[in-house]
C-alpha cells in the first residue's frame, strides 16, 4: 500500500477521534481500511506459504496449503452457509454467520 494512503488512513483516524468525520470521509476510511486489511492478509498468506517447519527428527513440512485443501474448505463453508440459511428459513430463525478469512 502506498505511503500516501497510509497517511490518509492515519489522518482520518485522528479526525474520527476528534469526532469530525463527514459521511464521505467515513466511506473513504472504510474503503481504505478494507484495502489495508486485504493487503495484510495477502502478505501474511505469502509469509505462511514460504514457511517450513523443521522437526527434531529432521523432517520438514511446508505450511503452504495446496489447492485441493483450499477447495475443500471453500465447499465446507458453502455447505455450512446453506445449512444456516435453510434452518433460518424453515424455523424463522435469525441466521448468524461468522466469517473468517481464508
Amino acid at each position: 500500500m502506498e505511503q500516501s494512503k497510509i497517511d490518509r488512513i492515519n489522518e482520518l483516524a485522528k479526525k474520527k477521534k476528534a469526532g469530525e468525520l463527514t459521511e464521505e470521509e467515513v466511506a473513504e476510511r472504510a474503503a481504505l481500511h478494507q484495502e489495508y486489511i486485504n493487503e495484510i492478509r495477502l502478505s501474511f498468506g505469502a509469509i505462511l506459504d514460504n514457511t517450513v517447519i523443521e522437526y527434531p527428527d529432521g523432517s520438514r513440512k511446508s505450511l503452504k496449503k495446496d489447492d485441493d485443501a483450499k477447495e475443500q474448505l471453500t465447499q465446507k463453508h458453502a455447505r455450512r452457509s446453506f445449512e444456516i440459511a435453510e434452518r433460518a428459513f424453515l424455523y424463522h430463525e435469525k441466521p448468524v454467520i461468522v466469517a473468517g478469512f481464508c
